[in-house]
This record gives structure tokens, C-alpha cells and sequence, in this order.
């Protein structure tokens, strides 16, 4: 196991993600056992985790992850609450530009990888690499 984290920080403040639905909604997006498995393929990106890999002494138990924002392993029930948040916050059109780092790799699989799950529940990014 290695350990790598890779963040997406939105700028709690800017409208619309100085409101904490809209920050919910974005992490509700991710299809995150699903992205790893594909983005294993063709990335660094390996297994989903805490602030510890897997295989190490503090790793967080998928058990346990599951039971946080954007973790669970239903990802229609958790796209469906990510597209109420977003309504019930009046964002449910947002658009947004992520800035994403000029590295090959993980960062720009990851980044399409992004766009395309934030796509699925309404969202429209456009990525800017620095």
C-alpha cells in the first residue's frame, strides 16, 4: 500500500459553496468504489480510503468509511440527495470552473473523472490546468 490523497477544496468563501448542501452534494457525486476501479486502470489512483491506505495499521475499515458523506455504496440513493441538496440550496444549475494541477498524473484522469460524476447530478464544470 502507498499513500497518496488527492483533495477537491472548494472555496467555502464564494457563494454557492459557502453552504454546506452544496459542498454534501458534491462529495455525494462520487462514484468513489467504482471510480478506483476504473481509475486504477489507467491511473496511480488505487483503492478508496481515509486519511490512511489500505493495509496499514490506522486504515480506516470500508465498514466504517461507507458510513460517511460520499462513501456509501449506493450510488443512485446518493446522487438522488446530492440533486435535492442542490435544489433546496438554489443551486441546482451550478457551473463552476475546477483548477486542476498541470500533472499528468494522477491529476488530469482524475479531473475528467470529476467533471463526468459532477455531470450526473446537473453540474457543469469546466476544468482550468495550471
Amino acid at each position: 500500500p502507498w499513500n497518496c490523497s488527492i483533495g477537491v477544496t472548494p472555496n467555502e468563501q464564494r457563494k454557492p459553496f459557502d453552504d454546506t448542501r452544496v459542498r454534501r452534494a458534491l462529495t455525494l457525486a462520487l462514484a468513489r468504489w467504482e471510480g478506483s476501479k476504473a481509475l486504477s486502470r489507467i491511473a496511480l489512483i488505487k483503492e478508496v480510503a481515509g486519511i490512511q491506505g489500505p493495509g496499514t495499521p490506522w486504515a480506516t475499515p470500508p465498514a466504517e468509511l461507507e458510513k460517511l458523506a460520499g462513501y456509501g455504496r449506493d450510488i443512485t440513493a446518493a446522487r438522488a440527495e446530492a440533486r435535492r441538496l442542490l435544489k433546496e440550496a438554489g443551486a441546482e444549475n451550478l457551473s463552476f470552473t475546477l483548477v486542476n494541477r498541470g500533472v499528468p498524473q494522477p491529476y488530469e484522469p482524475f479531473g475528467i473523472w470529476l467533471i463526468d460524476q459532477w455531470r450526473q447530478v446537473g453540474i457543469t464544470v469546466k476544468q482550468t490546468v495550471l
